[in-house]
């Protein structure tokens, strides 16, 4: 069990798009974490005003948590398309040399909201670490 502060998910939410995103500024971001801090706020307690926390098991929970949040919100929905439109048959080719044009590319959502969650566990987990050394 970790306590997880919504800004953890907020900073690591904008981190991993921004990082994962072929074009590094992936539209309807600040749409996504607005979502996210209004159910992180209306849903966590706040342990510290004005900081929205919870209680999560594993990072496995933390990450339903989030696709259940963004499941059919549109950005997540252009995030995971390219905007060349799909290839023939959706497929395209590349090497270990060479990745996808960025028109190509897209974001692969399950890794996406992996890299959140896992990240932010990490991050509990160092505070953790730290709080207790203090």
């Amino acid at each position: 069990m970790r306590l997880i502060t919504s800004k953890d998910i907020l900073g690591q939410m904008a981190r991993w798009a921004v990082q994962q995103h072929p074009f590094h500024e992936p539209t309807g971001l600040f749409e996504v974490c607005r979502l996210i801090d209004e159910k992180a706020r209306a849903e966590f307690k706040d342990s510290v005003p004005g900081l929205p926390m919870r209680w999560f098991k594993d990072s496995w929970e933390l990450r339903d948590w989030l696709r259940a949040i963004l499941a059919d919100h549109p950005a997540l929905t252009a995030w995971n398309t390219p905007r060349s439109g799909p290839a023939g048959g959706g497929f395209i080719a590349v090497s270990r040399f060479d990745g996808p044009a960025p028109e190509d590319d897209f974001i692969d959502l399950d890794a996406l909201l992996i890299n959140v969650s896992r990240d932010a566990w990490d991050d509990a987990e160092d505070f953790d670490k730290d709080s207790a050394a203090a």
